[in-house]
């Protein structure tokens, strides 16, 4: 972990503390994390604009978000309730302009590193929440595990959702590390998102957990005997749950 933080870090630190809380703010539900990109996204674009900052919005990604963005508004004043289509199409620019936000903090060494760890922490707190979850019954904030884990999301069983949409995201950030490790984390981020989605129960976020891990071990190792063998190893893990599963519902 040292090894990631051997850089000295900035003095103004607590402005980035709202982005490294970001994946804790996404497990909280949509309030807070869509507080946090609205915000941003209006401070960046005010910075932009004092500065004369133009240049951040000088790539194709954005011009692609921005006519995307135009169709979807185009097609909502042709809609039935025209109204009610432009309050929820006009305020997509946030997301626009917090990614190109992201994109330039990502840039940043620092931010890249406390970021990912960020994530692996969200990621390891869900893993011992849903163990909990799964043997005693209840996580640790005391929610029950109705028809299929769910840890701190409650009664919204959206586990295997929420690490399959972020797993992506994560292995991205893998990639642009400065790191000479980044083979055992691809594999450790692997191994536990395999395990909490298959304790979600989710079978589509399992199928595209699948695809995720076919494709990393083909970018990150080139090698297919590689994507066998964890695929394998997966296998292994999967049934040792399944076995203490069935076994304590037995018991139960």
């Amino acid at each position: 972990m040292r090894y990631f933080f051997k850089d000295n870090l900035p003095s103004n630190l607590y402005i980035y503390l709202p982005f490294l809380l970001f994946p804790f703010f996404l497990i909280s539900g949509p309030f807070l994390p869509d507080l946090l990109i609205s915000l941003t996204s209006i401070i960046f674009l005010i910075y932009c604009i004092k500065l004369k900052k133009y240049n951040y919005f000088n790539n194709y990604y954005f011009f692609l978000f921005f006519v995307i963005y135009l169709y979807i508004n185009i097609n909502s004043f042709f809609s039935f309730n025209p109204k009610i289509s432009f309050k929820t199409s006009l305020p997509y620019i946030r997301f626009i302009i917090f990614s190109i936000f992201l994109a330039f903090l990502l840039k940043k060494k620092f931010f890249k590193n406390f970021f990912f760890t960020s994530f692996f922490l969200s990621y390891i707190i869900l893993l011992i929440d849903s163990i909990i979850q799964l043997v005693t019954g209840v996580n640790i904030f005391g929610y029950k595990a109705y028809d299929r884990i769910s840890s701190f999301f409650n009664e919204e069983l959206i586990l295997g959702s929420f690490i399959s949409r972020t797993l992506p995201f994560v292995l991205g950030i893998i990639f642009y590390l400065d790191i000479s490790f980044k083979k055992f984390l691809v594999l450790t981020i692997l191994i536990i998102s395999g395990i909490l989605i298959f304790l979600s129960a989710e079978r589509v976020s399992f199928a595209h957990y699948i695809v995720i891990s076919f494709f990393s071990f083909i970018f990150f190792f080139n090698f297919f005997y590689y994507f066998f063998f964890s695929f394998q190893l997966y296998l292994f893990i999967i049934k040792i749950f399944l076995i203490d599963y069935i076994f304590i519902h037995k018991n139960s």
